[in-house]
C-alpha cells in the first residue's frame, strides 16, 4: 500500500495539473471570469462511487479527462487523457451523465481530473465511497477499508 507521504505528493501534483490545465486554458487578454479560467460550468452531476474492482485490488491515482460538448451543455463526447485502466471507464461513464452551463461561444470542450485514494478505516456507513467536486474540473473520490472493531 502506497504510504501517506508519497499520497500527498501525487494529490498535490493532481492539484498542480488541475491549476495548469485552468491556467493554460484561460482566454487571451486577460479575462479573469470562471468561465474562461476553469471552462463552462457544470452545472448538473452525479456522484461516483469508488469502482469495486479498483476498490478491491487497492487502486489509486489520477484520471485526466476530457469532455466534449453541444451548444446546450449536453456531452458529445468523453475521452481519457491519462490515469489507471481500472478507474477510466468509471469516470467515463460518469461523465456522460453531466450536464454543462456553455457560458461563450468557442467554449466546447472541459479538462476533468479525478482523484481516487482509499485511506484505511475512515468510514462509518456502507457505502465506503465519499465524493467531493471542487470548481467545475477537479473532483475528489476516497474510498477506506472496512473500520475495524475497536478503532
Amino acid at each position: 500500500m502506497m504510504d501517506s507521504t508519497m499520497h500527498s505528493m501525487m494529490r498535490a501534483s493532481a492539484t498542480f495539473i488541475f491549476v495548469a490545465i485552468a491556467y493554460l486554458g484561460a482566454a487571451p487578454g486577460g479575462e479573469t471570469a470562471e468561465k474562461t479560467r476553469y471552462g463552462p460550468r457544470v452545472i448538473d452531476f452525479e456522484d461516483l462511487a469508488y469502482p469495486a474492482a479498483a476498490l478491491a485490488q487497492n487502486v489509486q491515482g489520477v484520471v485526466v479527462t476530457k469532455v466534449t460538448l453541444d451548444d446546450d451543455g449536453n456531452i458529445l463526447d468523453v475521452s481519457a487523457l491519462s490515469g489507471r485502466k481500472l478507474l477510466i471507464p468509471d469516470c467515463l461513464a460518469n461523465l456522460r451523465k453531466w450536464k454543462f452551463q456553455i457560458m461563450s461561444s468557442g467554449e466546447r470542450t472541459a479538462i476533468i481530473v479525478f482523484d481516487f485514494e482509499i485511506k484505511e478505516g475512515q468510514c462509518h456507513d456502507a457505502s465506503r465511497s465519499l465524493f467531493q467536486r471542487f470548481y467545475s474540473n477537479l473532483v475528489f473520490v476516497t474510498a477506506c477499508t472496512a473500520v475495524k472493531p475497536g478503532r
